[in-house]
């Protein structure tokens, strides 16, 4: 179970329809608490998990094939992606790591 960042509750996913009570929006929650997650573990595990070997139609292929060759063609897509995945490392590194506070007397130097 997870905890929402703002009211405590504790949910197996938080969504939309929670953050309404909220006047939030889910995009918002995200750049407000960047490191809190929207899904449980065990959420993710079993989403995962049901997707995992299900057998996708010809049809279905043949338009991820063609989506993956456009997308690839595509040097906006690529640096998008890119980026996004620089992100998600960053997220991650900055969840395993101690917190650290860059306003500490430490951590700001002074013009003396």
């Amino acid at each position: 179970m997870i905890k929402c960042a703002i009211c405590g509750k504790e949910f197996k996913t938080i969504t939309p329809n929670h953050l309404k009570s909220h006047w939030i929006k889910i995009q918002s929650y995200r750049i407000l608490f960047p490191n809190a997650p929207l899904r449980s573990e065990e959420t993710r595990q079993t989403i995962s998990n049901g997707l995992r070997g299900k057998p996708k139609s010809e049809e279905h292929k043949a338009k991820l094939t063609k989506l993956n060759k456009m997308r690839a063609s595509d040097p906006k897509w690529i640096e998008k992606m890119t980026a996004a995945q620089r992100k998600r490392r960053e997220r991650e590194a900055q969840s395993s790591s101690p917190t650290t506070s860059t306003n500490s007397p430490s951590a700001t130097s002074s013009s003396d």
